[in-house]
């Protein structure tokens, strides 16, 4: 299957850099940003997941299925029918009507999706090229692939950074570590039990870090086209590592991406993609103690790829 060049799936772990390249890609004058659509229903007290019968983190779906209510919510996104604000994020409108819906019975909520998807897509400008960001698709990137044809972009991060901002900034792990079906996954990828509610936090982080890394490295192998890169790396030099990528994927550099870049280098807060870069290298130092940092190293290590997803 040949990738489509006017759809680029950037992917990653959250806390990985997703957002500042998916950002900084979207800032391409002809491309349109769209973040983490998949997000839809991540946010509500809900915490358990369904395959792909319903919407929830870390949906998991075999290549051969129909997708459910996901095929319908990538159709529209695909098609361009999202309507997106300028840093990709849903319109504040449409956001106010669609964030209540999400609390809705699964039934009613996938029908409402289905829907909508019929109108917008129908709608739709076709975008001539679309960048299209997400930290929830690693056991659905075969699926994806099999639908949509994206051209895919992989970014990792040093393990200790993730770790550490995934506690930091209280990023969920929702059931990663009780899902009986990726329980199960991890036993191909994972020397040892799965950390339980007793052990301490940081260790089940740690876990849940490397399964995901593993799915993403074990998706890697099967499609060497695709293209891995490193977050330490591309900040030592952001505009020239930026214009790689950009001609990696075919596509010609702007000033708009260094102007993204120069506007982001500041110091910024949660979740957004603002940051000083030199000081991204070895954050985790100032936030994990040489204890939690042996712990994360221990469970990293019972891993076949020790948190990355191709190891260095």
């Amino acid at each position: 299957m040949i990738p489509r060049s006017d759809r680029v799936l950037v992917a990653g772990v959250s806390r990985s850099g997703t957002s500042w390249l998916g950002q900084a890609l979207g800032s391409l004058p002809s491309a349109k940003y769209c973040y983490e659509p998949d997000i839809i229903n991540a946010a509500v007290e809900k915490r358990e997941a369904s395959g792909s019968r319903e919407f929830a983190p870390y949906p998991e779906i075999e290549a051969s299925e129909n997708g459910g209510p996901h095929r319908a919510l990538w159709n529209m996104v695909f098609a361009g029918g999202l309507p997106l604000q300028e840093d990709g994020h849903l319109d504040r409108r449409a956001f106010r009507v669609i964030a209540p819906l999400r609390k809705l019975p699964p039934p009613v909520l996938n029908s409402m999706v289905k829907f909508g998807s019929r109108v917008l897509t129908a709608a739709a400008k076709k975008p001539d090229l679309l960048i299209v960001k997400s930290v929830f698709s690693q056991f659905c990137m075969e699926w994806l692939l099999e639908q949509y044809s994206p051209t895919v972009v992989l970014i990792q991060r040093g393990p200790l950074n993730v770790v550490s901002s995934w506690r930091a900034l209280h990023i969920p792990l929702f059931d990663l570590l009780t899902r009986p079906s990726i329980v199960k996954k991890s036993r191909d990828w994972y020397d040892g039990l799965v950390p339980s509610a007793e052990d301490p936090e940081i260790m089940r982080l740690a876990w849940a870090v490397g399964m995901l890394t593993s799915a993403m490295g074990e998706s890697l192998d099967m499609h060497p086209d695709w293209m891995l890169v490193t977050h330490d790396d591309l900040i030592k030099q952001p505009v020239e590592s930026l214009k790689q990528i950009v001609a990696s994927l075919g596509l010609d550099w702007s000033d708009e991406v260094a102007n993204y870049l120069e506007r982001s280098n500041r110091h910024g807060s949660g979740i957004t993609p603002e940051r000083i870069t030199s000081e991204q290298g070895d954050r985790w130092k100032g936030r994990l103690s040489p204890e939690e940092t042996e712990q994360v190293e221990l469970v990293l290590s019972r891993f076949q790829r020790k948190g990355w997803i191709r190891p260095n």
